[in-house]
């Protein structure tokens, strides 16, 4: 085998053991918070059954409440020692069987894994086409403040970016739809599903539509795209800004510039 391909077998394995380790770890820390989270489930489960029951029998509401308790406490693992329920709730995660969520759902379905596939695209759409705005907006404004240090424009960026990256995002998300949303109503109110492209007749109106009352794909992502670009292009302007002033002191661009070399093509040619 080539070293090339043992160094690669080597780093997966590497990465997948670090990865069981970390959800042992995880597991262990959080087993205290989800032993009291699964007893309130099949504390739930059993009053409800008990407020469903008509009849009881010989064994009467008591005895019933307390049969059906204990039945949904052995299907939670809750009547095992403690360092089983860890090796149980470590293997759910690295299996993907995460539970059920107790305040979301998707289609009826309050599947945890369920959840999370159904709205991963959308999630992948959001965060990938972010990243591809603040990435190449924080590399042409980094370039500039490192063309001018030391001017307005730097000194405005370095602030901005120390202040917008110290912003929790889920705190400006809530802002923006505050404002934008239910205040100036410039966007359509959140919803848990994008249109389909049948009820929008076709895929132009299914991606283009800036109608309120069937908005499209654009018009849904601006207000988050916003946000995401908002909390995040200050620190990657900033690090580029840092980056690049710290490579015109190298020799080989005092060089090009010796030899005439015209600044924008040291910036954008030599540098990139």
């Amino acid at each position: 085998m080539p070293a090339s391909w043992k160094y690669f077998a080597f780093r997966t394995l590497n990465m997948i053991l670090i990865v069981v380790i970390v959800t042992f770890i995880l597991s262990a820390a959080f087993s205290t918070m989800a032993e009291r989270e699964l007893e309130a489930t099949a504390l739930q489960r059993a009053r409800a059954e008990l407020q469903a029951q008509e009849e009881f029998g010989e064994e009467g509401p008591r005895g019933f409440f307390e049969r059906r308790l204990e039945y949904h406490r052995t299907r939670l693992n809750l009547d095992v020692p403690r360092h089983i329920r860890i090796f149980y709730a470590a293997y759910d995660v690295l299996t993907l069987d995460l539970g059920e969520a107790t305040e979301m759902s998707h289609a009826g379905s309050s599947d945890v894994t369920t959840i999370i596939f159904a709205y991963l695209p959308r999630t992948v759409l959001l965060f990938t086409t972010a990243a591809i705005i603040y990435t190449a907006l924080g590399i042409a404004v980094g370039l500039k403040a490192a063309q001018v240090a030391g001017s307005k424009l730097d000194k405005f960026l370095s602030l901005f970016g120390i202040t917008a990256s110290s912003m929790p995002m889920w705190w400006v998300g809530m802002l923006t739809i505050l404002v934008f949303v239910w205040q100036l109503g410039w966007f359509p109110a959140p919803s848990p599903t994008f249109p389909s492209p049948a009820r929008m007749d076709g895929w132009i109106p299914y991606i283009f539509s800036f109608d309120q009352r069937n908005p499209g794909i654009i018009y849904k992502l601006i207000l988050p795209l916003a946000t995401v670009v908002f909390v995040l292009f200050g620190g990657r302007a900033w690090v580029t800004r840092n980056l690049v002033t710290g490579i015109l002191q190298d020799d080989y661009i005092m060089a090009a510039r010796a030899k005439g070399v015209p600044e924008r093509k040291v910036i954008y040619t030599v540098i990139l």
